[in-house]
């Protein structure tokens, strides 16, 4: 859960990085996308992948599920950002 990641700083940005994306996966198993939600937007929120594309992709596709319009416009602006057309 989201709890589990309190006082990851104390980490390494790459065990933050396992940590999280182990979360997230564990909660989306367990029927949690809103809180596989909060787990990936922590991970990108790590410097290292804030451009992880695949990630910015999970963001969409569950704010999608969740119906949420902001969320999938914040997450599609970062698609954009990172992967440009033309």
């Amino acid at each position: 859960s989201v709890d589990h990641a309190a006082g990851r700083e104390k980490f390494t940005e790459e065990e933050q990085a396992r940590l999280l994306g182990g979360l997230a996966d564990l909660a989306l198993r367990r029927g949690k996308p809103s809180e596989a939600r909060k787990l990936w937007a922590a991970l990108v929120g790590l410097p290292r992948y804030a451009n992880e594309l695949r990630l910015h992709l999970l963001l969409f596709d569950a704010a999608l599920r969740e119906g949420d319009t902001g969320g999938m416009e914040s997450a599609l602006a970062s698609i954009i950002a990172i992967e440009p057309s033309g």
